[in-house]
């Protein structure tokens, strides 16, 4: 398991909220945020420097890395 950090971003991309999280690899994260994603928020994951995930808010086509 590899750890990773859980990003929640308002409309204007400000974080609200952070949480590190542990997942198997990227694809687990990215089912993870898809679940997270909604109620006005962005959800970003991180794996250390890189950025693994940007989901928005309005259920668009996750943005992967």
């Amino acid at each position: 398991m590899d750890t990773y950090r859980v990003y929640w971003l308002d409309e204007d991309g400000r974080i609200t909220k952070g949480e590190y999280a542990q997942f198997r690899d990227d694809e687990e994260a990215q089912d993870v945020a898809r679940r997270l994603a909604g109620n006005g928020y962005t959800i970003e994951i991180w794996q250390a420097d890189r950025r693994v995930l940007r989901l928005d808010s309005h259920g668009s086509a996750p943005l992967v890395y």
